[in-house]
């Protein structure tokens, strides 16, 4: 194994931890149009962040092959801890976010038809519509029928777990999605967060 990039991909350790990136993980990684996606936590100060190889770069080899698409959370540095699933569908690349503690909007998810920075737009309501879905894991796509679907599943410790799925469509004019609750919360037992 050979390192690609810089120590938390050269941001600073500002909690001055020893020792230091105790909190700047990556968590998730997706190839889309060609260009590999890592989506990560980068501390308390700076919240979910997604980079990516730069185009053309197929192998990376330091941190001069990657650039930053997602930045400060998606604006929202007190909610978005970190990225906790990534997956393409449908021509895009969606992004969903964790929450960094049970006190805050619940899970987002965002797409982008380029991947680029800038062009990321959420797609669903917050925490789908009850903050206490903390995150969005493992999105995954599958089909059923002639119809694809994203989905995934939430942690919530009131209810229970939760799976959502879109087939891609518009609520209304859009941007958000239509979501639907694919089971029973906590599969019947609110035990199963």
């Amino acid at each position: 194994w050979t390192q690609v990039n810089d120590g938390a991909f050269g941001l600073g350790d500002p909690s001055n931890q020893t020792p230091p990136y105790q909190s700047e993980d990556g968590f998730e990684v997706a190839v889309f149009d060609d260009q590999l996606y890592v989506g990560m936590e980068a501390d308390d100060q700076y919240g979910a962040r997604v980079w990516r190889t730069k185009a053309g770069v197929t192998i990376p080899t330091s941190q001069a092959d990657w650039e930053q698409v997602v930045d400060d959370a998606f604006g929202d540095v007190s909610n978005n801890d970190h990225i906790d699933s990534l997956e393409p569908f449908g021509g895009y690349l969606y992004a969903s976010t964790a929450q960094k503690d049970a006190s805050h909007d619940g899970t987002e998810v965002w797409r982008s038809s380029s991947g680029a920075k800038g062009s990321w737009v959420q797609v669903n309501d917050d925490g789908f519509g009850d903050a206490n879905n903390e995150n969005f894991k493992d999105m995954v796509v599958f089909t059923v029928g002639s119809t694809d679907w994203l989905c995934g599943g939430t942690l919530n410790n009131a209810a229970g777990a939760q799976v959502w799925c879109t087939d891609g469509t518009f609520d209304g004019g859009g941007p958000k999605l239509k979501w639907v609750q694919k089971n029973q919360n906590g599969f019947g037992d609110p035990k199963y967060v």
